[in-house]
């Protein structure tokens, strides 16, 4: 792709190849996603490329949003459209428009069923030649739980949790044999144990009970399957977050980390993709969302004062480290059946 909409043959051809790109023909948000990847596809630019030409726009686009974007099939916010666009060397009204249309949309099919939500916020004027985003964010797409929730009748929730919660007991006792059978760690039979007082709110270095030198913070995936920051314990020296603890009420709390470039993130516990069960920060922090909500449960045993483990609120399951083969290895955190390991044992260390 040439660096300029010049008047040449080969900025000819690129424009060429983007007519059957017509936004106009986006009838649902997933066809709108699914036509920035192809754009995105088509141009031949990285994430990395993206954002550099978007800087030269005067925009503000971070890659880590971008690629969230592509990925989880979310409506974007009209600055991210306009920046993406206009750093592919596409005109970016129509897409605008399109995008717009299908909000318009969503927003009408809300307010049919009485749960209309509210567009996001944007922070300046889409079509303006300055686009900017109010932080950089980790992440930077709505949940899609809370979209889809929207859009269901209360009554329809109701049954699919009673019905859900029968289906969880009746699975509870095999899926137990299930982990004795192929190995896995053992499911701590005890029920969560509550903190009689949650952590106060405040700045922590999260450390690692056995390696007290190491601390939960931004780490990457060792086997170089997910491109982004994730919760990995590392030396607490090189912790560049600012990690704090915030209370959402019941004894439940958010994992945040504010960084420099990144702005601020809740620690959420993914549920697919390639890395499954492992966390990383994203910036739509919702109390509606159980994958960012967190219980800390002191360890009886344990002298060290706050000393205990981190379960998450949504599935029940305890923070543990992968496949930790040293004091100084790099593991990625990961939710796990709880057990008495030292690995699913962190110390709070309050800071301010």
């Amino acid at each position: 792709m040439p660096d300029a909409p010049g008047d040449n043959r080969f900025w000819r051809y690129w424009t060429g190849m983007q007519a059957d790109l017509d936004p106009r023909r986006a009838g649902s948000v997933a066809e709108f996603v699914e036509l920035m990847q192809t754009l995105k596809k088509r141009s031949g630019l990285t994430f990395r490329q993206l954002e550099e030409r978007a800087a030269s726009n005067g925009d503000v686009l971070a890659r880590s949003t971008l690629a969230d974007v592509l990925r989880r099939g979310t409506l974007p916010r009209p600055e991210v459209v306009a920046a993406f666009v206009r750093a592919c060397g596409v005109e970016q009204d129509p897409w605008l428009t399109a995008r717009n249309r299908i909000a318009e949309n969503l927003l009408t099919a809300d307010l049919a069923t009485g749960r209309a939500q509210p567009e996001p916020e944007s922070t300046g004027t889409a079509a303006s030649a300055g686009t900017t985003i109010e932080e950089a964010p980790y992440v930077s797409a709505p949940s899609p739980r809370k979209g889809l929730r929207s859009r269901i009748r209360p009554w329809i929730i109701a049954v699919a949790g009673v019905l859900l919660l029968g289906l969880g007991v009746w699975q509870f006792v095999p899926r137990q044999a299930d982990e004795r059978a192929t190995g896995s760690p053992p499911r701590d039979e005890t029920a969560p144990t509550p903190a009689a007082q949650p952590p106060a709110d405040g700045i922590y270095l999260i450390r690692t009970a056995g390696v007290p030198h190491m601390c939960l913070t931004e780490g990457r995936d060792r086997q170089g399957r997910y491109p982004h920051a994730i919760a990995a314990q590392v030396p607490c020296a090189n912790a560049i977050p600012q990690t704090s603890l915030k209370a959402t009420g019941n004894g439940l709390f958010f994992i945040r980390w504010r960084h420099p470039d990144g702005g601020i993130g809740c620690l959420t516990v993914l549920h697919t993709g390639p890395i499954r069960d492992m966390l990383e920060p994203r910036e739509d922090c919702s109390d509606e969302n159980p994958s960012q909500h967190f219980r800390f449960e002191p360890v009886a045993d344990d002298a060290t004062p706050r000393t205990g483990r981190l379960r998450a609120a949504g599935s029940g399951l305890c923070l543990g480290l992968l496949d930790p083969t040293g004091a100084d290895t790099a593991a990625e955190a990961v939710q796990e059946p709880c057990d008495q390991q030292i690995d699913q044992r962190f110390v709070l260390e309050f800071i301010e």
